[in-house]
C-alpha cells in the first residue's frame, strides 16, 4: 500500500464476479501476454469507476443500433457494412459529412469510453460488451497521441460492439478467424468516417 501510495483497503476489497465476454484487441497478434495483461488490469480499474460513478451519475441510456446481421461472421458482406455503417449515421443522426466527434457521439449513445497510455506500441485500441454490467467499453491507446488514428480505432471498436458481440473467446486465438474480424472492423470504420455518398 505505501509502495503504491493507495490505501490498504484497496487490496482488501471483495473481487466482482469474473465473467469475461470477448475482448477485442487492435494489432492483438503482436502485443505481448504482458501489455495485454497490463492492458486488462487498466480496464478493470475503468469499469470499478464507471461502477461507483453510476450511484451517483446516469449515464446516457445505450442505444446501440440493432441489426440482422448473419449469425456467423464470416457471412458479413462489404455491402453489409456499408449499409451498417450508414444506418449508425442515421439513426445517431450524424447527418454525411464529417463527424464532429466520433467519440462523443458513442458516449451520448451509451458507450464508455476511456482513453489512457497502454504501454505498447502493439496495442491500439481495445473493446467489450461487458455482460455484468450490460454495458459497451471502449479504450483508446493514447502512446501514439496521433488523433486521426484514434478516431478511426474509435470506429474501429465500435464496429465490434454492433456486429461482433456473439463471437467466442477461442475464435480470436484462429489466425485467419481474428484477421477478417480485423478486416471488417476497418471497413466499417472506413465506411463510417468517409460514406461514399458524400466524399
Amino acid at each position: 500500500a505505501s509502495a503504491l501510495n493507495v490505501p490498504m483497503g484497496f487490496f482488501l476489497k471483495e473481487k466482482s464476479a469474473e465473467i469475461r465476454a470477448s475482448v477485442f484487441y487492435r494489432s492483438m497478434s503482436a502485443a505481448t501476454k504482458q501489455a495485454r495483461s497490463r492492458a486488462e488490469r487498466r480496464y478493470e480499474w475503468l469499469k470499478e469507476i464507471v461502477e461507483y460513478l453510476s450511484q451517483y451519475v446516469d449515464f446516457p441510456p445505450l442505444n446501440l443500433p440493432e441489426f440482422d446481421l448473419p449469425q456467423d461472421f464470416r457471412g458479413i458482406s462489404t455491402s453489409d457494412i456499408e449499409e451498417l455503417a450508414s444506418k449508425v449515421r442515421e439513426i445517431w443522426r450524424l447527418g454525411n459529412g464529417p463527424i464532429p466527434n466520433l467519440v462523443a457521439s458513442m458516449e451520448s449513445n451509451g458507450i464508455i469510453v476511456a482513453r489512457g497510455a497502454l504501454g505498447s506500441e502493439h496495442l491500439d485500441a481495445f473493446s467489450e460488451f461487458d455482460p455484468v454490467q450490460s454495458r459497451p467499453y471502449v479504450f483508446l491507446g493514447a502512446d501514439k497521441d496521433v488523433m486521426v488514428r484514434s478516431r478511426f480505432d474509435a470506429g474501429h471498436e465500435l464496429f465490434h460492439l454492433l456486429a461482433h458481440r456473439g463471437v467466442d473467446r477461442s475464435t480470436l486465438n484462429k489466425s485467419q478467424d481474428f484477421r477478417l474480424l480485423e478486416q471488417q472492423a476497418h471497413r466499417f470504420a472506413l465506411a463510417l468516417l468517409l460514406p461514399d455518398s458524400s466524399f
